[in-house]
């Protein structure tokens, strides 16, 4: 097994802190001297970069309906399907066992 370099920022945290700078900082001028130019158009410009970087380290992302047939090919469990039967244990007036703190030890 080859293994990929990884990240020092995992990519999830780095689109939140882009996206914290975008919102806290996002119109302030990056140069004194070229107004036209501003901090978002910057970061937007490194999140685009960070994005083609990431896409070659993990590969193209997939979208809800992809993660769920993969899910199916693979013959495991999805989050919609955890989903499902919590849904169907509380109309039943049950608990399933990950929602129940006091049963970790059967989880």
């Amino acid at each position: 097994d080859e293994q990929k370099p990884e990240p020092d920022v995992p990519p999830p945290d780095f689109i939140n802190a882009c996206k914290a700078v975008l919102l806290n900082f996002g119109n302030l001028a990056v140069d004194e001297a070229n107004q036209d130019e501003d901090l978002a158009a910057k970061v937007k410009q490194i999140a685009a970069e960070a994005e083609v970087v990431a896409t070659q380290i993990y590969g193209q992302g997939m979208d809800v309906r992809e993660q769920q047939d993969r899910a199916w090919a693979e013959e495991t469990t999805s989050i919609f399907d955890l989903e499902q039967l919590e849904i169907e244990a509380e109309q039943r007036g049950e608990e399933v066992p990950w929602a129940n703190p006091d049963m970790q030890d059967l989880v």
